[in-house]
């Protein structure tokens, strides 16, 4: 045979979607720590080095994201108002987080039938979730028509596991009111309240906790509500071996009454009654658990609306616990314990704050403007308090407490508008300890939920029958969930317009990215958030409120004028952008006589923009001018804004933006992920995608209500979106596909096309939004096969092989199509970064791999260790490495913390791997026979060392043979090195060659911080070709 000599190039970038037989030569199917650096060669990538810094006591390292040019960073403490430059020596500062999620708990209504009061409750433990609520518009045997309850069972992966109408005892001929979802150890408790022939009688059925969930059987009754249709109860695992339940409501006139359940059958243990002031009328009812002294209290927080619509009462069962056992003995008697300072007292919760028990409640003045408050007991076993304490304007409690620690109190709560409008939902987290304040003040939104048209949240819960809290489920650190009611135009639920569902929301801790916005950047998450030269929330979450009104003679208001008066909050940011909060609900003047008015008007304590003003705005002729403006105080509860001229001096002020009957600002929504796009931002929930009104000149992005756009359930969750020429890309679970269209104005006239598939049977992977990335081919994401580029044509993009572009590295980062994944089977992408100036795209994997693409020459090489929750570039990469550690790419003179080779010095080493593919160039199955293989590597003038660095290179041929030898690099400077390998089985049908930096543990081996500089310009085989079939061994014929 005449021997010849092979160039094998090593510039293929990797490949492992074919066989290692069937890979073309050049390509390689394992390129560990190296990058191509020409089109020729490739090179031992760079170390890693940590980023010094000086982290918050408590914090810990969640997201990173770029804020012009400079790397900031957020955690789980929330502490400054001002972008914090992350750099080698530079503080981190923390910033807020939650990932919202929505799915449906497949209960919806129709809203001709059904009242938007509606009561429903929630409760789960983690693994399942259950939603019960009352229907009075069901027909079924054992119950007449117009009564029933309804449930709803999701289990750990979200999917309903059980939906059904419970089954009514006999003899109901009215209402069911009220339900209560409580989960034990073994068991889920729904209590009811139904009308048996005129009488209101609580009811318990219990459900299975584990599938298939069946019914215990009949419900049984636990007594009559004859003095009001209030109860409550509480579940904890802490008291007793198998817990403590107890459920309680006012028995009689001068009593209420506490039972014991067992929490595996619901029997009644023992039952407690507590005396009440003669004529009492318990509502409100709201019973806490205290665990003072190491005993378990139950405790009933109720208002008296015999007493007085302010007043707040409170009384303590003799149920006790010590650990380990229940004991029974006298309770505390009923006893007013705060005379609140508004005209009627709304929704009550009450929680054990881990030394006192604290009591949030909702207060309305004469002009029906919303306050929340809390009273604290003096201790856990005397009904008195230390007085009440303002805690926000405006908002109004939806949902029972939750207690996560004194300084992180959580719950639903609702932005307080008029009878008729629907409200905001927001989760919030209220500090009731002495630990560092939220920003302004003791409430930080946690979540902002936009209702649809699911009805106003004031007729649920300001009138006297349906003042019914929803639970929560809340970790310290993991996740919240809760359920909230959506209108049908905007929810998971279906059905006609006018309807609505129920929905779970989860907010998940982490996995949260950003997006560029200007020169400024939004942080989506449950509250999003902006970043400009501040850190503050992207728009206001509520309006203002009028709350007092006094006028007196003068000169600015004309006598015989109707005038109507509103106040919106606003924020001048450092470019000169305004933002206006939506208008308060109108105040109507026509004087008598000439005067001049003065309007008490609520401030924003939430807010974390510093220099919010408050404007007064007049309205004349059926149009509102600005009037005056005064600063926001955001530690007090109200301040005072006067009227400021003539109308002929007012009529040439600034309109307010809703003249003309444009929309009205609201809270831009809990979002995943979004982009800018046509001069809006747009972001997702996963459910729906909402978008801000067009950019104007010096006005910033506003978002109002309608501002949404629904995509079919076919999609499956919305994963992520994109901007790509005049498209906006959405990536859905199941289909890829693209909206367009300018959209509509101010007013609400104009429309989006509705989403057009273009991808058929491939979606993205959910939760892998921080995966999708732009560049100047098109959007890469994660499909549910892996990784891939959706090209400007809308086409997933192919190799010059045919093969779809991506899928040479789908071993690498395998994928399933369907939720829930198994973490064995599925590597997600927890991050995508690019610097242009490197045309190179990084995609880091929750296993710890880093693939890299190299946009040049469209080849991919895998980096390790490089595990990571989130990753950003900007001049650098950057990648967190663990909850207190950044680490950086460092191609700069210190070499990298994190080396291929040791060098004396304590640093973690990673190997460099280059293996071709198997080489059959006599074809598959022919006879060839290799002599020789040599090596060519090349360092530059940089390149020092103080002792030899030693590497390997093996030959493996077809019978499993394989010849390594180790060498040794010594020369200094710029100079290429020839070395030679003579495999020790030369006769094969293929053979595969590997060439690796062996990490030395041990430091021994010194060399300098340049190694990465170290190339592989080429690879050859010496060898001789003969015809016909290789007769090696394992041949048969």
């Amino acid at each position: 045979m005449q021997k010849q000599r092979f160039a094998v190039p090593l510039v293929g970038g990797l490949d492992t979607k074919h066989t290692e037989t069937t890979v073309i030569p050049g390509k390689l199917v394992q390129a560990d720590n190296v990058v191509f650096s020409d089109k020729d060669t490739i090179s031992i990538r760079a170390g890693l080095s940590d980023l010094a810094y000086s982290s918050p006591a408590g914090d810990t390292l969640e997201r990173l994201w770029a804020h012009r040019g400079q790397i900031c960073a957020d955690g789980n403490i929330f502490t400054g108002t001002t972008p914090v430059a992350l750099s080698e020596n530079y503080a981190l500062k923390p910033r807020p987080r939650w990932l919202p999620e929505i799915e449906s708990t497949g209960i919806s209504f129709d809203a001709t039938t059904h009242p938007a009061t509606t009561a429903y409750d929630y409760a789960s433990n983690g693994t399942i979730s259950v939603t019960a609520v009352a229907d009075d518009n069901l027909s079924y045997s054992g119950g007449a028509p117009g009564a029933g309850a309804r449930i709803s069972i999701l289990d750990s992966s979200g999917d309903a596991a059980r939906i059904e109408t419970l089954s009514m005892p006999a003899g109901v001929t009215g209402t069911v009111t009220f339900t209560r979802v409580l989960i034990t150890a073994s068991k889920i408790f729904i209590f009811y309240v139904a009308d048996i022939g005129g009488t209101l009688t609580l009811y318990l059925q219990l459900y299975d906790l584990t599938a298939p969930y069946n019914s215990s059987g009949v419900a049984t009754s636990l007594g009559a509500l004859s003095y009001g249709i209030d109860f409550d109860a509480v579940y904890s695992a802490a008291p007793a071996t198998a817990g403590a339940l107890v459920v309680g409501w006012q028995q009689a006139a001068n009593n209420m009454r506490f039972l014991s359940l067992n929490t595996s059958t619901g029997a009644i243990l023992a039952t407690d009654n507590v005396a009440l002031t003669a004529g009492t009328v318990a509502a409100n009812l709201n019973i806490s658990m205290g665990l003072g002294g190491g005993t378990y209290r139950f405790y009933a927080f109720y208002t008296d609306t015999n007493v007085g619509a302010n007043d707040i009462s409170a009384c303590i069962s003799g149920i006790t616990g010590n650990g380990t056992a229940l004991a029974y003995g006298a309770g505390t008697a009923g006893a007013t314990i705060a005379a609140a300072a508004v005209t009627t007292v709304g929704a009550l919760t009450a929680v054990d704050a881990g030394t006192t028990i604290v009591c949030y409640y909702t207060g309305y003045d004469a002009n029906n403007a919303a306050v929340i408050k809390k009273i604290t007991s003096t201790s856990y076993t005397v009904l008195t308090s230390t007085g009440e304490t303002f805690v926000a304007a405006n908002l109004a409690i939806c949902g029972r407490a939750t207690f996560i620690n004194s300084d992180d109190i959580r719950m639903l709560v609702y932005q307080h508008r008029a009878a008729t409008d629907a409200s905001y939902v927001f989760f919030a987290r209220f500090r009731s300890g002495s630990g560092a304040r939220y920003y302004n003040g003791d409430v930080h939104m946690m979540g902002v939920f936009n209702p649809g048209n699911s009805g106003p949240m004031y007729t649920s819960f300001a009138s006297s029958n349906f003042r019914r809290l929803t639970g929560a489920y809340c970790t310290a650190t993991t996740n919240s969930t809760v359920v909230l009611k959506a209108g049908d135009l905007f929810s998971l639920g279906g059905g006609n317009a006018s309807g609505f569902s129920l929905d779970r929301v989860i907010l998940n801790d982490g996995g949260l990215g950003y997006f560029p916005v200007d020169d400024g950047t939004l942080l989506p998450s449950g509250f999003p958030t902006l970043v400009t030269r501040q850190i503050h929330e992207h728009s206001f979450s509520k309006p203002p409120q009028i709350v007092l009104t006094a006028f007196a003679g003068g000169t600015h208001l004309a006598a015989g004028t109707a005038y109507t008066f509103v106040a919106t909050y606003m924020h001048v940011d450092a470019k000169g952008d305004v933002v206006f909060s939506a208008p308060s609900a109108a105040v109507s003047r026509t004087p008598g006589v000439n005067e001049n008015g003065t309007f008490t008007v609520t401030c924003d304590t939430i807010t974390r923009r510093s220099a919010t003003r408050i404007a007064l705005w007049r309205g004349i002729s059926g149009n509102y001018y600005l009037d005056n403006i005064v600063n926001n105080n955001p530690t007090a509860v109200t301040t005072t804004v006067t009227t400021n001229g003539t109308d002929a001096t007012v009529i040439s002020n600034e309109p307010l933006y809703t003249n003309g009957g444009l929309l009205s600002n609201q809270p831009l929504p809990a979002c995943r992920a979004g982009c800018t796009w046509a001069d809006r931002i747009f972001v997702t929930d996963g459910q729906r995608i909402h978008y801000t009104h067009k950019k104007e000149v010096n006005n910033g992005y506003e978002y109002s209500i309608t501002n949404q756009i629904a995509v079919s359930s076919s999609w499956g969750k919305i994963v992520g979106i994109a901007g790509m020429d005049d498209k906006l890309v959405v990536f859905g679970e199941n289909k890829v596909g693209y909206i367009y269209g300018d959209g509509p104005n101010r007013a609400g006239v104009g429309e989006f096309s509705q989403p057009i598939e273009v991808v058929q049977n491939l979606g993205a992977r959910w939760g892998t939004h921080k995966g999708i990335i732009s560049c100047d081919e098109g959007v890469w994401f994660q499909s549910t096969k892996g990784l891939r580029l959706l090209t400007r044509g809308m086409q997933i993009a192919k190799t010059e092989n045919g093969p779809e572009f991506g899928s040479e590295v789908d071993d690498l980062n395998p994928g399933v199509a369907n939720r829930p994944y198994s973490s064995t089977t599925v590597v997600n992408v927890v991050a995508a970064t690019a610097i242009p100036s490197k045309n190179e795209i990084r995609f880091y994997l929750d296993n710890g791999t880093c693939l890299v693409l190299n946009r040049d020459w469209n080849q991919w090489s895998k980096f390790t260790a490089h595990t990571t929750t989130d990753a950003v570039a900007t001049d650098k990469f950057y990648h967190i490495h663990s909850t207190s550690v950044i680490r950086y790419y460092d191609e700069g003179t210190s070499g990298g913390d994190q080396q291929p080779c040791g060098d004396g010095a304590a640093r973690t080493e990673f190997p460099v791997t280059v293996k071709t593919s198997k080489l059959s160039l006599g074809g598959v199955q022919g006879f060839q026979r290799v002599s020789e293989v040599d090596w060519t590597v090349a360092t530059d003038d940089a390149f020092t060392t103080s002792s030899p660095v030693s590497f390997t290179l093996t030959a493996t041929t077809d019978e499993g043979n394989a010849t390594a030898q180790a060498y040794t690099l010594s020369a200094q400077g710029a100079v290429e090195h020839y070395f030679a390998l003579q495999p020790a089985y030369q006769k094969s049908s293929w053979v595969q060659i590997k060439m690796e930096f062996d990490p030395n543990t041990t430091g021994s081996t010194a060399v300098s911080r340049f190694v990465g500089r170290i190339r592989f310009l080429n690879l050859g085989l010496w060898l001789g070709l003969k015809r016909g079939f290789s007769k090696q061994n394992r041949v048969k014929y």
